[in-house]
């Protein structure tokens, strides 16, 4: 019984891009970062995500694997 509260279930966004920065140029990152420091943002990306409530997300474009470390990462806390 949630009485006057209003439950929202988990969010989807099934199109994004974790590695990249918004408002940069995605040519730029590629070509002068290093997969650690996509790595890194994808984290601080998925995290942003889940505060504001999404709970799946589908990355549509990551590169040398980070989705699937940011993913395994998660998956082990």
């Amino acid at each position: 019984e949630l009485g006057n509260s209003t439950l929202l279930p988990g969010l989807i966004d099934s199109h994004v891009h974790l590695m990249d920065d918004p408002g940069s140029s995605w040519i730029r990152q590629r070509a002068f970062e290093t997969p650690a420091t996509w790595a890194l943002r994808a984290a601080r990306n998925a995290e942003a995500m889940l505060l504001a409530g999404f709970t799946t997300v589908r990355d549509t474009g990551s590169t040398g694997f980070v989705d699937v470390a940011v993913g395994k990462a998660t998956d082990s806390g």
